[in-house]
């Protein structure tokens, strides 16, 4: 039997998203929407209600020519794809490589957004790992995008705390967190679940699920947040209820079970050119084998045919017995799905005869729709056992969209924990790709709240073949733009395509990333774009005052229409004579005349439930800078002029600039963040290879004595070796920390005491050339095979005793020392003293060397 209250229409119906298009202030804008996809407006109890509103005047040439920023142009085409159509072979699929996790019903809502970015995200990880789902059940939760998408940050002090003060910022349910609708309850009888739920109902963008996951929030498991209500009511033995509790509690949120290294915006296929005619670029259709190539699936948005299984439009772009699909004119997109495969035979007779592609060629597409061979709750007769063919010349094709998981780099749930420092928590949808003809950068300011260490940059991009320039300062006080202070790195990355981009700061940088707590530090970006102008990406989404424009311009379809009121008094007419079965007309009808307010407010009611959503962005002063006209300036100040256009409409957030970092786990107090050896000491005490001396303090700067080396070489080699044989050596305390130590290192020719005496040498320092032997032993490096040439370079390499020559140049040549620069040039200083400080580098240098494996 039907859930109570379940809307007598379509569960899990998608409509019409509002899209933005035009031209703004100056041709050197363009407005980017990205990732079209459906409302997700149920119908309801009453009926069909009123189609939502646009609130800006647009229309389906124009809403599939505002995502052009992401296409080709003259500057950016690239041969290297004309060239890779021709090795790329005519039939793919990735389910043959075991990769692509099962078909999932995504009813009873509009999240087909969501389903289409974990599908596309499972794919990959999948790819990026080396093995299939059979071997792992990989399964992403859809309920933890979906719903922490739309749920603001807690607007508490502890959330400021925790999310460098944007607590607040994120999607607000208007149906539950204002006063806007009049009668709660109506709306929920309408609607036929809890307001709550409504969230789920908003529909969205796969781009929110890039803004998510780039922030460290998701993708979780599926066990974390499985699809369904909590009380496992089902909707007539088909699908899990819309009714119960569907809500999540907020520790879910900071969850994230893979990390997020690249997303890549393609290119459409469907372009259109100065005269609105329909252009095929058959290099973007290139660019998607290529990623679907390379095992990743990739996430489409396009005007289905269907707005639920089972459902066939009067314009029938499907052939429901080939379940080929093909949009035969330029149309908004109300659907998302995932491309796993293409088939350029697929023959253009497959689809329906009336209106056939130009061409062979289609993509096979793995909806969220269900299957036939599919236990409850994923079952449905859709398709090709849920997949269909979805035509290369399609014409509403828009905002494509793969993902790329770092799985080696940036720490996850799974093995650890990493900072983000951020201000962009609001997921986006609406992107404004600003160009100018002089320099123009943008750029964030971060205070760490703990001690931790930048390891890597990210931002987004919209235009293909964007040049990025990465900087990090470390801010003077009282710094009054964010250059104003030491630079750390600086460097370039070019990028193919639009979308997020992680990259990793340069080796030889990193050693000046760490930051104490309050330290203070920016992270400035330059994008020199394809055609030689400067970019700045504006992003943001629909604010509240968004949401009061599609309000009253369904109030004004309502006005001339009265289709909600004819239902709202049917509906109570009806409830009337439930309650008063002997009524006549007459008292009826005095009744209703009597219910005027009643019947008012339940019709605002309804009219709000059908725009549940709204954002809000919290953007603070001191937090984003744009420099422009050779100038820096506030975002706050711009934000609060009319630069960027619908800034009283839009929410716009700060700029998609990260810096991510590790913790701090040993913080030394005689050890500044600032310090050449900061990262190696930290990284050494991480890898239990040295530790301080128990009173917080490390001593950088002390002499290295010989048993602390023998300490950290058997902390490396040999810690689980206790048995070897006390040496005879009478300065070696049996009963001391370093016993063990000296006594392996002995025992296994790693270390020797002074020939002449029979001492270790506890307390004596150790030189430079000294230790280079010592490590050289300890591998077992074949010094007797090793050229001495490479010591040639340095000007006091005669200084270097004859008996160490070899192991100088050994550990030289695998980059475990490059030498002291000096005004003279780089010196060795083979003879000076060694202190733990330079131990440490040589030690890190060496396991970055491969000579030791990391951990």
């Amino acid at each position: 039997m039907p859930d109570a209250g379940w809307p007598a229409g379509e569960p899990g119906k998608e409509s019409q998203m509002l899209h933005l298009n035009g031209a703004w202030r100056d041709q050197t804008k363009s407005l980017i929407v990205r990732g079209a996809l459906a409302l997700g407006i149920a119908a309801t109890a009453l009926g069909a209600m009123a189609a939502p509103a646009r609130a800006l005047d647009t229309d389906d040439l124009g809403y599939a020519k505002a995502h052009e920023a992401y296409n080709f142009t003259s500057e950016n085409s690239t041969i290297r794809l004309q060239t890779a159509s021709e090795v790329l072979p005519d039939t793919f699929d990735l389910r043959d490589r075991g990769v692509v996790t099962p078909v999932k019903l995504q009813n009873p809502w509009g999240t087909c957004w969501g389903f289409a970015a974990i599908a596309a995200s499972e794919t990959s990880l999948l790819s990026e790992l080396g093995t299939t789902y059979a071997d792992t059940g990989l399964d992403f939760s859809e309920r933890h995008l979906a719903y922490f998408m739309a749920i603001h940050l807690p607007d508490d002090d502890a959330t400021d705390e925790s999310y460098d003060g944007q607590g607040g910022e994120g999607g607000y349910n208007a149906l539950t967190e204002t006063d806007d609708v009049p009668n709660p309850e109506f709306a929920e009888q309408t609607l036929g679940y809890p307001l709550e739920n409504a969230v789920y109902n908003y529909g969205g963008y796969v781009a929110y699920a890039t803004s998510l996951f780039s922030s460290g929030i998701g993708p979780v498991e599926e066990w974390m947040a499985p699809y369904r209500n909590d009380e496992g009511i089902i909707y007539d033995h088909m699908f899990w209820s819309p009714a119960g509790t569907w809500t999540l509690d907020e520790a879910l949120r900071a969850g994230s079970s893979a990390a997020l290294e690249e997303s890549f915006i393609l290119p459409s296929p469907a372009t259109f050119d100065e005269n609105d005619a329909y252009v095929y670029d058959e290099n973007a259709t290139t660019a998607i084998k290529e990623q679907i190539f390379e095992g990743r699936a990739v996430s489409i948005s396009f005007f289905a045919d269907a707005s639920k299984p089972g459902e066939v439009s009067e314009d029938a772009y499907i052939n429901t017995e080939t379940w080929a699909h093909y949009t035969y004119h330029p149309a908004m997109t109300n659907h998302a799905v995932t491309i796993v495969g293409w088939d350029d035979s697929y023959s253009k007779e497959n689809f329906n005869a009336e209106h056939q592609p130009p061409a062979d060629g289609a993509w096979i597409v793995k909806n969220s729709w269900g299957a036939e061979s599919n236990e409850f709750p994923n079952k449905s007769n859709f398709g090709d056992d849920g997949y269909f063919y979805l035509s290369y010349y399609d014409q509403s094709i828009s905002v494509i969209e793969a993902f790329d998981y770092d799985v080696d780099g940036r720490e996850t749930d799974k093995n650890g924990t990493y900072i983000v420092n951020q201000y962009d928590y609001m997921p986006t949808n609406i992107s404004l790709n600003d160009m100018y003809e002089d320099i123009a950068r943008t750029a964030n300011v971060f205070t760490a709240e703990d001690g931790q260490r930048l390891t890597s940059l990210s931002c987004e991009t919209a235009q293909p073949g964007t040049t990025v320039t990465y900087e990090v300062y470390r801010l003077a006080d009282g710094a009054t733009d964010p250059t104003d202070g030491e630079l750390l790195t600086r460097f370039e990355a070019s990028y193919e395509y639009g979308g997020y981009h992680l990259e990793k700061i340069p080796a030889q940088d990193r050693g000046k990333m760490g930051f104490g707590k309050g330290g203070r530090f920016s992270v400035v970006v330059t994008m020199r774009l394809a055609d030689d102008t400067y970019g700045i990406l504006f992003q943001g989404s629909p604010g509240r005052q968004l949401r009061d424009l599609e309000l009253n311009e369904l109030r004004i379809v309502e006005d001339q229409t009265h289709a909600i009121k004819d239902q709202v008094i049917e509906t109570m007419r009806s409830e009337y004579l439930e309650t008063h079965p002997e009524a006549t007309d007459a008292e009826v009808s005095e009744y209703l005349a009597s219910q005027e307010q009643a019947i008012a407010d339940n019709v605002e009611s309804v009219i709000q439930a059908q725009v549940p959503i709204f954002f809000r962005s919290v953007v603070n002063e001191g937090e984003s800078y744009l420099y422009t006209d050779g100038a820096w300036s506030d975002l706050v100040d711009k934000l609060a002029s009319d630069y960027l256009p619908m800034s009283d409409a839009l929410a716009y957030d700060n700029f998609s600039i990260k810096a991510y970092a590790d913790p701090f786990d040993h913080i030394f107090t005689d050890v500044p963040a600032d310090e050449w050896y900061s990262a190696c000491i930290e990284r050494a005490a991480d890898l239990g290879l040295m530790g301080g001396y128990g009173d917080g303090t490390f001593g950088p700067n002390d002499t290295l004595v010989r048993e602390q080396a023998a300490q950290v070489m058997w902390n490396l080699l040999g810690e689980d070796d206790t048995d070897a044989a006390a040496t005879a050596h009478v300065d070696v305390d049996q009963g001391a920390w370093y016993a063990d130590a000296v006594n392996w290192a002995v025992a296994n020719d790693v270390m020797e005491g002074y020939s002449a005496s029979d001492t270790f040498g506890v307390g004596d320092a150790l030189t430079r050339e000294q230790f280079c032997s010592v490590l050289a032993k300890a591998v077992g490096a074949d010094l007797d095979a090793q050229s001495t040439e490479s010591l040639n370079e340095f000007p006091d390499a005669d200084g270097i005793s004859a008996w160490a020559r070899t192991a100088v140049a050994w550990a030289v040549d695998n980059g475990v020392i490059d030498g002291v620069e000096t005004e003279g040039g780089r010196e060795l200083q083979a003879a000076r003293e060694m202190t733990r400080a330079e131990m440490a580098k040589v030690m890190i240098a060496a396991v970055d060397a491969g000579i030791f494996a990391e951990g």
